[in-house]
């Protein structure tokens, strides 16, 4: 169980640095358009951002995702549903990195967002399933994690 605890977790650092790369890569791309108008006109930059962008936030490297936490902890999004069944998909996501016990800025990174607003999100989904504090929720969790 452990090992499959830690190639879990560094199939999350992997999507992290992945989402970290291409944020970065997008963030240039930005800046170079920005400096340079008439390229932002091309087609094949417009493509490139495109694909950037879906990367980023890839569904099919969601459901490889899901598959694998559902190995290490089998039948947690059905009973968090099942107790919690008005979670958003991006507020489950937020529960299964909060499992996992990685740290907010590994969390914001995965999710392509900002630290502060994963402490916001935190905060919700705390409000959200009557939890006190954001601190509470990861004991809470995890009695859903068997």
């Amino acid at each position: 169980m452990k090992i499959k605890e830690r190639e879990l977790t560094s199939m999350t650092m992997h999507i992290a640095t992945k989402n970290e790369t291409l944020q970065e890569i997008g963030k240039h791309i930005n800046q170079f358009t920005t400096s340079n108008p008439d390229i932002s006109k091309d087609a094949s930059l417009r493509k490139i951002t495109g694909i950037i962008k879906m990367n980023a936030s890839d569904e099919v490297v969601w459901k490889n995702y899901f598959y694998h936490f559902e190995q290490v902890y089998p039948g947690f999004f059905k009973s968090l549903t099942a107790a919690h069944p008005e979670l958003t998909r991006s507020e489950e996501k937020l529960c299964a990195y909060i499992i996992i016990n990685i740290s907010n800025k590994e969390i914001a990174h995965v999710m392509g967002i900002s630290e502060a607003s994963v402490k916001i999100k935190k905060n919700r989904l705390a409000k959200k399933i009557k939890i006190d504090s954001a601190s509470d929720l990861n004991s809470y969790l995890r009695n859903f994690a068997g």
